[in-house]
């Protein structure tokens, strides 16, 4: 997950593929003459999940849940659930605006969705920037400043490719070098140690896992990463899909 972008759009070549259900073919039907899309999905990969029976209990639906969420990047703050794009939803439920690339019969490619691999979809729908674009909305002071972050410098220690005999089957439509630049993106849109790590000084040995590779990679408080390996784990599953 901490492979995973943290907003949509965040990073512009992580390109995905959504996979529709044959019978549901011809509501494709006038995509492609949207630039972009709304997806709505499920975060079925939630730790912090309800049980299905406290779900099904109205005593209990929501015992548990939390609804007050720690700001990024703002600790003395904490805001209402429904006031973040946090994860950790009473429904488990996403929502992301991706660019569409791309519409190859039952598949989807679109880019800067922020959702892990294999992740189902519920709904698609058309952005319509007529109706859905406030120029005089308004956003919390807060909000800007939890966008606030420092880049981070990737750096290389080793070389700088993809291990040889790559799975062409596994994420076909990226080359080497947009899985790179995934990797060198991801890794320089922000600080991705766990909140409590942030201000030490100790050096930070992490792992992501992106497009089928275990990246591994060093990171001290200078707001730099050093990529020390990337290997090829085993295959999960192709495409998200609907």
């Amino acid at each position: 997950r901490f492979g995973t972008p943290r907003q949509p759009g965040l990073v512009e070549t992580a390109t995905a593929v959504i996979s529709v259900h044959p019978g549901l073919k011809r509501g494709l039907e006038g995509v492609e003459e949207f630039s972009h899309l709304w997806i709505l999905y499920e975060f079925n990969n939630n730790t912090s999940s309800m049980d299905s029976s406290m779900r099904n209990n109205p005593n209990t639906i929501f015992q548990g849940v939390r609804c007050l969420v720690q700001i990024p990047r703002v600790s003395e703050l904490k805001r209402g659930i429904f006031a973040c794009r946090s994860p950790h939803r009473p429904n488990n439920i996403g929502l992301s605006l991706v660019r569409l690339v791309a519409v190859d019969e039952l598949n989807l490619k679109v880019a800067g969705l922020d959702a892990l691999d294999g992740t189902p979809v519920l709904d698609i729908k058309p952005y319509h920037a007529l109706v859905e674009a406030l120029p005089t909305a308004i956003v919390p002071s807060w909000v800007r400043k939890s966008s606030e972050f420092p880049r981070v410098l990737v750096l290389w220690s080793t070389p700088r490719q993809l291990p040889p005999h790559r799975n062409r089957k596994k994420f076909a439509w990226l080359s080497n070098e947009e899985i790179l630049k995934v990797i060198e993106e991801t890794l320089s849109s922000g600080d991705l140690r766990p909140p409590y790590l942030r201000e030490s000084s100790e050096q930070f040995n992490g792992n992501l896992e992106i497009a089928g590779y275990r990246i591994s990679y060093l990171m001290a408080a200078t707001n730099t990463a050093e990529i020390t390996d990337i290997s090829e784990i085993s295959p999960s599953k192709d495409n998200i899909s609907i």
